[in-house]
């Protein structure tokens, strides 16, 4: 059974967090205005948390725990691959090392963040992720009301940038991890659960005035998953099914009707784009681009492909360097072979979380696999962030059989000060 952490490990995985928090936020605010000082001050506080990440992350991964050899081999192999393009691929040059640090999306540390696998005591390193997840909710909240002329701004063709995906950047760093509450939801008091359901719903609906369809995917499929592990976790699953479904129809049926009355107001964004094809030229550009080497091995961490007349204002006329289906930028980036190695270990893991297991947090953990998994379509969330910190937590706790075996109260017992 995981027992209490030791001090030492204690102190590194709150540092190691605290620095993926400052990253995060700090990413946000570059996000959040093009003024250079603003910029300036979440580069700096960017590279504040790398430093504390690096400090901290060798120095609470063992290898001598109880993961799998296999886990060890195909993680030494995904190491590998990164060694071998950054060998390959990365130029030394100051501006674009610095950028590949602090980009977000498949950043140099996106690839370092599958070693938390090795990490001991893993359901308490993921009770204090959570921890950090609430406090992201917190000011998610605080960068709604500070830019909320930005984020509820109705958008033309020449917006600027940086403020037009504003609110991307909050959800994907700051309020996607909400929904990991919701699947552990036996684990939390009413007032967490009820927080995180909040920071969901309001994603929600900000996403629904936004149209920002993808956004709206990710808010309501951690839904869906809470529910299914209710009804899989129920005394009463046949009842609690039927329940669901009339609960899941009678929301629909309500938010038709919103919809139909409202085509013209809170919906007007929605209605424009709503059967918008915004992929298909994309996708085929890239795909008309590569070649079989390219599908191997990708184009390295500077690869584009040639895509003109995509981007608003024209900014970029021929070659892109990201596409927005996020398994294709992996490929585009790090080739398939990478994209490979990642599934080889994602799916067991979601396969052992949900069908080898005996608690509810290692059918959620394979649920919040799953999730990112489906993510790789519509969103870039291949990143150094809390969402795929929690993705890599779930893979070490899907792959301990000790774990997966834990009994239900055991598990409540570690998650019980919430």
């Amino acid at each position: 059974m995981d027992r209490e952490l030791t001090t030492h490990d204690a102190r590194n995985i709150n540092i190691f967090l605290v620095g993926i928090a400052l990253y995060s936020i700090a990413l946000v605010i570059a996000r959040s205005d093009p003024a250079y000082l603003v910029i300036l001050a979440g580069e700096l506080i960017q590279f504040l948390g790398i430093c504390f990440v690096v400090y901290s992350l060798f120095a609470f991964v063992k290898l001598n725990n109880t993961t799998t050899p296999y886990v060890k081999f195909i993680l030494a192999l995904l190491l590998a691959w990164f060694y071998f393009l950054i060998a390959w691929s990365l130029r030394l040059d100051f501006d674009i090392i610095k950028r590949m640090l602090l980009k977000g999306e498949g950043s140099l540390f996106t690839y370092l963040i599958p070693l938390v696998v090795f990490a001991k005591k893993k359901v308490l390193f993921l009770k204090n992720t959570v921890r950090i997840c609430i406090i992201l909710g917190i000011i998610y909240f605080v960068f709604l009301f500070l830019y909320k002329d930005v984020i509820f701004k109705i958008y033309g063709s020449q917006s600027v940038v940086n403020e037009k995906y504003f609110f991307e950047y909050c959800v994907l760093w700051l309020s996607i991890t909400a929904g990991i509450i919701l699947l552990l939801y036996p684990y939390f008091s009413r007032k967490v659960k009820i927080f995180a359901l909040i920071v969901v719903l309001v994603t929600l609906v900000t996403a629904l005035f936004r149209a920002r369809r993808t956004l709206i995917f990710i808010s309501v499929f951690p839904l869906l998953l809470a529910g299914f592990l209710y009804i899989l976790n129920s005394r009463y699953k046949l009842l609690a099914l039927i329940i669901g479904i009339v609960i899941l129809f009678g929301i629909s049926g309500l938010g038709y009707e919103l919809y139909t009355n409202n085509q013209n107001g809170f919906f007007s964004n929605l209605t424009t784009r709503i059967d918008e094809d915004t992929r298909t030229g994309v996708n085929e550009c890239f795909y008309n681009d590569f070649i079989f080497n390219d599908w191997i091995i990708g184009r390295g961490f500077e690869g584009r492909y040639f895509c003109p007349n995509i981007d608003d204002n024209y900014e970029v006329v021929g070659y892109r360097s990201m596409i927005e289906t996020d398994f294709l930028n992996i490929i585009l980036k790090s080739g398939g072979v990478y994209l490979f190695l990642l599934l080889s270990l994602m799916i067991p893991a979601v396969y052992k979380g949900w069908f080898q297991s005996k608690n509810l947090l290692s059918k959620a953990a394979a649920s919040w696999i799953f999730f990112w998994i489906i993510c790789l379509y519509p969103a870039n969330v291949f990143a150094f962030s809390f969402n795929y910190l929690l993705v890599w937590l779930a893979v070490g706790i899907c792959f301990s059989e000790r774990i997966r075996l834990m009994p239900e109260e055991t598990v409540k017992r570690h998650f019980k000060m919430y």
